[in-house]
């Protein structure tokens, strides 16, 4: 979200300006509301985007500190490789953002 650009998070990403944006927009139908609005050049968070912004803060936190735990133990961790199915993991993820959408009011939702 502090990127404020579909351009400089896909560069921050290894991702197209174009995947990046599909990204988005995959979100936003199942937010069912948008996520960023134009502002000028850049794009900004609506009240949405804050809100899953700090419902998946914490997993994603721990699930970067096992990660750092595990990588510790190995003498070279630039050659671990991390792969998460996706059926399943994008299940639980798409849930915990629909749950999220659900849990913040209409009224913290307006741009």
């Amino acid at each position: 979200m502090d990127c404020r650009s579909t351009t400089v998070t896909g560069k921050r990403l290894g991702l197209s300006q174009p995947a990046v944006t599909a990204h988005l927009q995959r979100l936003e139908d199942v937010v069912g509301q948008p996520l960023f609005v134009a502002s000028g050049r850049t794009k900004e968070p609506t009240p949405m985007a804050r809100a899953l912004a700090a419902t998946i803060l914490g997993p994603i936190t721990s699930l970067e500190r096992s990660l750092a735990e595990i990588a510790s133990e190995y003498s070279d961790p630039t050659r671990l490789t991390l792969r998460i199915a996706c059926r399943t993991f994008r299940a639980a993820w798409l849930s915990l953002i629909e749950s999220s959408a659900h849990r913040t009011k209409p009224s913290d939702t307006t741009p």
